[in-house]
């Protein structure tokens, strides 16, 4: 699951209110993680989700939120030319 700078910075510049950390059940019967970035406390656009490759709501939830709470820890550090996946332009 790879986040793009764009999204990091819609992350780290949101609060908590902003963002809805969600799931979604496939065919498979396995989850998917989402999170949406909301407006006026309603769902505006997704900004990342999962693969459906977790067997429990809680672990898809857990994984989008250990995904946020890494952008926000890193901080500016995320945006550093050393962090960044080579390919992608500065």
């Amino acid at each position: 699951m790879g986040v793009s700078r764009l999204d990091a910075m819609v992350i780290q510049s949101r609060s908590d209110s902003d963002l809805l950390v969600d799931t979604a059940q496939y065919e498979t019967g396995l989850w998917a993680g989402w999170l949406y970035l909301l407006r006026d406390g309603d769902i505006d656009h997704p900004i990342i989700s999962t693969t459906p490759v977790f067997n429990t709501a809680k672990e898809a939830k857990d994984a989008i939120q250990q995904m946020v709470d890494t952008i926000r820890v890193m901080g500016d550090d995320i945006f550093k030319e050393e962090n960044v996946v080579k390919g992608e332009k500065p």
